[in-house]
């Protein structure tokens, strides 16, 4: 442990903590100069699923409390280094709490005091931060007029006019990516966006809309069009085992943003007193033994996995035709995301490939329970009893209804059978977790009398933080803290997501200190700033190098603690994240001490490749385009077919998307046809977006939950989940299990915008089509909904 902490303090004047998680490790390209336009026209924006959209008006929180106050020594030489970079990119790497955010500031003020006619675009990857970073711009740059715009709350109509308006945007990556996607002329000028500042830059890899800008910005670009880029990230990350490669994957970023790197190099010194690290402790979770609730729901698994085991000819057959790399047999782990994981592979490659409907129809309600119980049992692991008996109690109540076929009676059956010894072996007080013992221990640890506490815990799911939450309110000691969740607002709230004013009250409620513990997931990983924030647990909560130092990160009070809670297996890998971080800061001083014809060579090396893969990458989806448009003059497309009956649902020509992320269906026939809905009392599940009910297979005995049914800008659009389908081409043959992996192009839908109306802006809406009649009762507030999406309109 003493090791662990000395190693981490000698970090303190390099590179230190990663401030977000991300699952993005490899390449996009990028080679701008000059801060002139980037030619951008208007559009509806988007969110990406689990991030916090705010309201442009909101009250989020005070700033950092250095806005008011000269730049420190070593901010003074980050802001040197850029401008003496005259137009080119870079990417300062600087630690979590070293204030880059007052450093983009300065860099702002000296662009529009040499180019005053030009427009700054700040981007963060979710709305949170945006609203957080728009504040401090604010309060930093008093004569710039700044606004935020994020998620689906900007409309074409408020992005024109801010650009018209305001000096610096602040806002989400998703909204530029969307308005390119609009663009009819690519030619023609719109705005001039000089200076765009990447916030967690770390995120510009792979897909992730950070790179799509990239893609944009290189590819359809000219020299003279291009803004300047500067990215701000705490870490890099690195998935390497040496130096020499993590320097490799390091000059992927930089050749995507095109960009030099920039560090602090002769005021290390004073960052490293400026950069607090908790102390830091890492806790063995072991194992409580033999459990009657485990146990009891590891028989019944183990029942309805030999009930599946009959199926395993016809299974076999469809693995050798598709060579699907799955063993037929079960983890032997149950309660494990191992179990999770092959669960999800033999659900989604194989199963889903079985043309014989019984057969695929008795295998889904197998898996169906299976992913239930397996829920559960995590549950029960980090939770009271208690808690994973309700949440199987609540999510087979639908599937216990189903009496047909034969196989759903007997699996319902095997829990009902177990009904009263659950609910009294979960009334025994005799029976309480003891892992629960050890969080309140370390919840309590900076507890002082008369004084207000922060503590974060992390945990692995939305349905545990909730449950968590829950628990502290009914416990002694914990319960005066007045404890609540916070979770993604993607999620319906019968798996425990927020709306994006529960999300507002309760981020607000924890920086005033009326909560002091707040449960969450890797949701508020990166960027929140709560100064006060004195204790942050991760609790059972596996994570890479880049996720625990963001945790980490979060405890920015002094004397803060971090403490990890985790069994023998994580605690094995947090070590392997500690020697991350140093080869991490090692590839980062050597890439520092090579010569800029060096570094320009290998940065150019690696931009040519990613260059050839994004061309190709691009002349793919081309032909992917072209192979629809002739499959659909020939009258064969793909179809999605229900995942559990395999009654035909969808056409993929009925299919649209808006935003780039939402899926729906565009047509009169499908609901009224195809569906059973229920309707369910509206929540804002993204902004914009309320979800009025759920969508269910209308064939007798299948009951197959097949996604949301949503208002968005006053009209009513199913948007089927795919993996609740199987997708079939023209030859009958199964093709893809994930949005991404469309094998055929899917048109984008812009909704008309019935709230901004202008009559320069745009055409005047359609007709509305007649509603549909279970409609007329759902309503958001006192607004009736007005349409179901035509197909007329797309």
């Amino acid at each position: 442990m003493a090791e662990a902490e000395t190693s981490a303090k000698s970090l303190a004047v390099v590179t230190l903590p990663i401030e977000a998680e991300n699952n993005l490790d490899e390449e996009a390209i990028g080679t701008g100069q000059g801060s002139t336009p980037l030619n951008i026209p208007v559009a509806s924006s988007s969110i990406d699923n689990d991030q916090l959209p705010f309201d442009s008006d909101d009250e989020l929180s005070d700033p950092p409390s250095d806005q008011d106050i000269d730049l420190r020594g070593y901010q003074v030489e980050l802001v040197d280094k850029i401008s003496a970079l005259g137009d080119q990119n870079a990417v300062i790497v600087a630690p979590t709490n070293s204030g880059k955010t007052r450093v983009s500031a300065e860099i702002i003020k000296n662009h529009l005091t040499k180019h005053p006619d030009s427009k700054v675009v700040f981007l963060a990857p979710n709305g949170m931060l945006v609203q957080q970073q728009c504040k401090v711009l604010q309060k930093s740059l008093p004569d710039a007029k700044i606004r935020s715009l994020q998620g689906d709350a900007c409309t074409s109509l408020q992005l024109k006019l801010s650009f018209r308006t305001y000096d610096v945007v602040v806002m989400t990556p998703q909204i530029l990516t969307n308005a390119y996607d609009d663009v009819i002329d690519r030619n023609e000028p719109r705005f001039p966006i000089g200076l765009m500042i990447f916030d967690e830059c770390h995120h510009c890899l792979k897909k992730h809309p950070y790179s799509q800008l990239m893609e944009i910005y290189h590819l359809d670009l000219n020299a003279d069009q291009r803004p300047r880029i500067i990215g701000m990230t705490a870490s890099v990350r690195i998935t390497s085992k040496n130096v020499e490669a993590a320097v490799t994957h390091i000059l992927k970023l930089l050749a995507n943003m095109d960009a030099q790197l920039v560090m602090v190099e002769e005021n290390k010194k004073e960052l490293g007193l400026y950069c607090n690290k908790p102390e830091e402790i890492i806790i063995e979770l072991r194992s409580s033994g033999n459990n009657w609730f485990t146990n009891t729901i590891q028989k019944i698994m183990k029942d309805i996995e030999g009930e599946m085991k009959k199926y395993h000819p016809q299974m076999t057959i469809v693995k050798c035709q598709h060579h699907i790399a799955v063993d037929l047999t079960p983890r032997a782990r149950k309660g494990e995301i191992m179990y999770t994981q092959w669960h999800r592979t033999i659900t989604r490659k194989l199963i889903s490939r079985i043309e014989d409907v019984d057969v695929k129809r008795d295998l889904v309600a197998c898996t169906d329970y299976l992913d239930i119980y397996n829920n559960s049992l995590m549950i029960n692991q980090e939770c009271r009893t208690m808690d994973a008996w309700r949440y199987l109690a609540r999510k087979t109540e639908r599937l216990v209804k189903l009496k047909e076929p034969d196989t759903n009676l007997m699996l319902a059956n095997l829990l009902i059978d177990e009904r009263n010894e659950i609910e009294q072996y979960c009334e025994d007080p005799v029976n309480e977790n003891p892992w629960l013992s050890v969080v309140k221990e370390h919840i309590l640890k900076r507890k002082r009398p008369g004084l207000t506490m922060r503590c974060l815990v992390f945990c692995r799911t939305r349905v545990v933080c909730a449950a968590l939450a829950e628990w502290a309110k009914n416990t002694p000691d914990l319960c005066e803290l007045k404890p609540a969740f916070l979770t993604g607002s993607n999620a319906p709230a019968d798996t425990n997501g927020l709306t994006v004013h529960e999300q507002t009250e309760v981020i607000q409620e924890f920086r005033e200190g009326d909560c002091q513990v707040l449960f969450t997931t890797s949701l508020l990983q990166e960027g929140i700033d709560v100064q006060a924030c004195d204790n942050v647990i991760r609790y059972n909560f596996p994570s890479d190098t880049i996720g625990g130092t963001q945790a980490r990160g979060r405890a920015r009070k002094e004397d803060a603690t971090y403490t990890v809670l985790a069994t023998a297996k994580q605690i094995t890998q947090e070590h392997k994240n500690k020697m991350n971080e140093t080869l991490h800061n090692e590839a980062l001083l050597k890439l520092l001490a090579m010569s800029r014809r060096d570094f320009l060579s290998a940065r150019e090396s690696e931009k040519q490749t990613l260059l050839m893969n994004l061309k190709a990458e691009r002349a793919e989806e081309e032909e992917r385009k072209k192979e629809k448009k002739r499959l659909m003059e020939q009258g064969r497309d793909h179809y999605l077919l229900c995942g559990k009956c395999s009654t035909p649902a969808i056409p993929s020509d009925d299919l649209r998307k808006i935003n780039r992320n939402h899926h729906v269906v565009i047509g009169n026939n499908f609901l009224p046809e195809m569906v059973k809905i229920e309707p369910e009392p509206s929540k804002e599940c993204w902004p914009w977006w309320f979800q009025v009910g759920k969508m269910y297979c209308k064939t007798k005995g299948c009951d197959q939950f097949w996604g949301p049914l949503c208002l968005y800008q006053n009209t009513v659009y199913p948007l089927p989940k795919i993996e609740k389908f199987t997708v079939i081409d023209y030859e009958n043959k199964p093709t893809i299990l994930k949005w991404k992996d469309c094998p055929f192009s899917i048109e984008k839908h812009q909704p008309w915008n019935t709230d901004f109306g202008d009559e320069e802006e745009g055409p005047t809406p359609p007709a509305d089509p007649q509603p549909f009649d279970f409609l007329n009762s759902i309503s958001r507030g006192s607004r009736p909904i007005a349409r179901v999406a035509p197909l007329a309109s797309a």
